[in-house]
């Protein structure tokens, strides 16, 4: 999992409906609302905890093994270039 976080925003900007499907395969099994962990079932939701879902991408910690939904390296590099051009919707 090993990865850098990306400096600059890539040409075009990728939009939520480019990173929507990654949470929908990998983070909605716990983060559906329905569940003690916070929501990720809309764009605001994971705009508003964009630098915790940053943090966890870039340490590797999310989602966690027991989760059983290994998330590539190209899918957490789409989200956090998501996030680096301002998460846009």
């Amino acid at each position: 999992c090993p990865l850098t976080p990306p400096t600059v925003c890539p040409d075009p900007k990728p939009s939520y409906t480019d990173v929507a499907p990654i949470f929908e395969q990998h983070c909605l099994s716990c983060h559906d609302g329905k569940h003690e962990q916070w929501p990720l079932t809309s764009y605001q939701h994971v705009a508003d905890w964009f630098g915790e879902i940053r943090g966890q991408l870039i340490a590797c910690t999310m989602p966690p093994r027991a989760a059983n939904s290994e998330m590539s390296v190209d899918e957490r590099m789409g989200i956090l270039e998501w996030i680096r051009c301002g998460y846009p919707e």
